[in-house]
């Protein structure tokens, strides 16, 4: 019991002390963040990523104006990031940035240690000027915004789309991508009753039953699962029910398999064995790979697409889910604060954008880039015309851009969601029922874990 007083006196304190520090961070015309060193905690393990960010951190300090040095440190995977920030909340021994989703960040905000974004993106001399703000994509940004504070900056945009089989969909008698989910279901059920050109099996949808699909799906019969006003789970309406009535109605009708193998459902697609699957934007360059590779092995050199999932009538709203690695600014000094917010500004800059975007694939905060990325910019020419297809779905202003909700309990919820996608499915359950369950469920997980 005494460990258990000593923790909550200590968290208390801590609070009262970055309370103290937000309020008098309000005001910075008097703050001077020169000469400031600040530590940055990052999940870049190796690859272009840990490069490219090596390089932009090398190029800040170099030319930044007030002399601010940043350190960028390997923290881990997302799973370590957090146990590392747990052990720095209770030694009170916080880096100024870190590697964090929405949620995880809510978390922390909840914890009193993360600083509100927009004291320093609306700062009239420190912020964007309204051209520059003109220029974000507003979208993506807000994905970061908890209970009406900006917890994190997106630096990592990746997208759930729909990679599309063109070749086969003309094979099956359908002309391009479907148009709404009806001809999404047509087409999924003429590939589960076809052959492939060497007597191959060919299937349907291939069903990964987790949170990320089940939300596509949910978002493109145009619902949604949070209500951001009152802070509740909705999943106990009639776009849910939809959802969840349209994959148990595809899987029941052989229209649609799950598979075994992780990213199976992008390897059956790069080997001719499925019309289309929901993969992050981020899994295209290993399609590429694996398409050149069944080419060379005899395989279908087939022509395909990214798009958006369709919605339920022709013409109907569009929507994108996007998954937004971000970076939070934690409670420090006003000058380490403001040299925090300084290097995550650079970062989005144009000019870093687009050494970002074509180095990494990963997709910029801007929407106004499409004549700087360009295949002579892009480290792997193959993923441009696909970039450039996600790119413009992102960029466009009538699709819908959902994520996630940026809430503490969202972690446990994805596991419901994922549960409640196997019920109406290999479980053969009601979705009505499901639904009425699903929202119950997650909004116990509100009181515990979001108030």
């Amino acid at each position: 019991m005494l460990q258990k007083t000593w923790l909550v006196l200590t968290l208390s304190a801590l609070v009262l002390l970055i309370a103290a520090g937000a309020i008098s961070a309000q005001d910075l015309s008097g703050v001077d963040p020169s000469g400031v060193t600040i530590t940055y905690w990052h999940q870049y393990s190796g690859g272009p990523t840990q490069e490219i960010m090596g390089q932009l951190v090398e190029e800040f300090n170099a030319t930044n104006e007030w002399g601010i040095t940043v350190e960028a440190n390997f923290q881990g995977n997302y799973g370590e990031i957090e146990q590392a920030m747990s052990g720095a909340i209770l030694n009170r021994e916080l880096p100024n940035l870190v590697a964090a989703y929405a949620n995880a960040a809510a978390n922390w905000n909840n914890e009193g240690v993360v600083v509100n974004i927009n004291q320093y993106y609306d700062d009239a001399a420190w912020g964007f000027s309204e051209d520059d703000a003109a220029s974000l994509n507003q979208g993506i940004l807000n994905v970061g915004i908890a209970a009406g504070t900006r917890v994190v900056w997106p630096n990592q945009i990746s997208a759930q789309l729909l990679f599309f089989n063109l070749t086969m969909a003309e094979e099956l008698g359908f002309a391009g991508a479907p148009s709404t989910l009806a001809e999404f279901r047509e087409i999924a059920c003429a590939a589960a009753a076809h052959t492939g050109p060497n007597g191959e099996d060919i299937q349907g949808f291939p069903f990964a039953g987790g949170s990320s699909e089940m939300e596509s799906f949910i978002i493109a019969h145009g619902g949604d699962i949070y209500d951001h006003e009152t802070g509740l789970y909705t999943f106990n309406t009639p776009e849910v029910v939809a959802a969840l009535s349209f994959v148990k109605a595809l899987y029941e009708d052989g229209c649609g398999y799950f598979y075994d193998q992780r990213y199976q459902n992008t390897g059956d697609f790069a080997l001719y064995l499925n019309p289309m699957a929901l993969s992050s934007t981020a899994g295209a360059p290993f399609v590429i790979n694996d398409i050149r590779t069944s080419v060379e092995n005899g395989g279908v050199d087939l022509d395909w697409v990214i798009t958006t999932m369709p919605p339920v009538e022709a013409g109907g709203e569009r929507a994108a889910q996007v998954f937004v690695p971000s970076i939070s600014i934690l409670v420090s000094t006003p000058e380490e604060q403001l040299a925090s917010w300084l290097f995550l500004k650079f970062l989005a800059q144009a000019e870093s954008q687009v050494i970002w975007a074509s180095n990494t694939g990963y997709f910029p905060t801007q929407t106004g880039l499409s004549d700087s990325l360009t295949i002579d910019t892009f480290r792997n020419e193959a993923l441009f015309p696909f970039f450039q297809q996600a790119n413009a779905i992102l960029s466009d202003s009538a699709v819908r851009i959902y994520s996630g909700p940026p809430v503490a309990s969202f972690s446990p919820v994805r596991g419901l969601l994922g549960e409640a996608y196997s019920d109406v499915t290999l479980n053969g359950r009601d979705p009505a029922e499901v639904a009425e369950e699903l929202e119950l469920a997650a909004n116990e997980l509100v009181d515990e874990l979001d108030n």
